[in-house]
C-alpha cells in the first residue's frame, strides 16, 4: 500500500527552488527531496545554501499566504512552535498576540509566579531593612 499525502504544496517565493506544504514541510523543487528540520530556541528551522537557517513557519507563510504584511508576525494560533502546519499560522499584529497571550493560561500562572517571587523579594528587602535600623 502506498502512502499519499494530503498536503498541497506552493513555490516559496523568496526560495524558488523550494517548496512549502500545508503540513508544514518544506522539500527541493527539482528533486522533490525533504529538507531535514532541526530545532533551535524551539522552532523549527531548515538550511538553506550552506549556512543560510531559516524557520519553517516563515516559509509556510510565506508560500500560501504572501510576504509577511508591515506591522504583523508570523504567530501560531495554538501557541505550538512546533507546530507548523498551515491551519496552525497566521500574520497577526503585535496588539492581536497581546490579547491572545493574555488569554493563555500559561501567561496567567506565569505572571501569578512573578508577583509571587516580587512579593517574596519585597519582604526578605523589609526583614533586611528592620534588621539594618535595629542595628544602628
Amino acid at each position: 500500500m502506498e502512502f499519499r499525502s494530503t498536503a498541497t504544496w506552493k513555490r516559496i517565493p523568496s526560495y524558488p527552488h523550494l517548496e512549502a506544504s500545508t503540513n508544514g514541510e518544506i522539500r527541493r523543487v527539482d528533486t522533490q527531496a525533504h529538507l531535514k528540520a532541526f530545532i533551535v530556541h524551539n522552532y523549527f528551522h531548515v538550511q538553506i545554501g550552506g549556512r543560510r537557517r531559516v524557520t519553517v513557519h516563515k516559509l509556510v507563510l510565506e508560500a500560501f499566504r504572501g510576504p509577511r504584511p508591515e506591522g504583523c508576525q508570523a504567530t501560531y494560533l495554538n501557541r505550538d512552535k512546533l507546530d507548523n502546519r498551515l491551519s496552525n499560522l497566521a500574520y497577526w499584529t503585535h496588539k492581536q498576540i497581546a490579547a491572545n497571550r493574555a488569554e493563555s493560561p500559561e501567561y496567567r500562572e506565569s505572571l501569578e509566579r512573578r508577583e509571587e517571587r516580587r512579593r517574596e523579594v519585597n519582604a526578605v528587602r523589609e526583614r533586611m531593612e528592620r534588621a539594618k535600623s535595629k542595628a544602628s
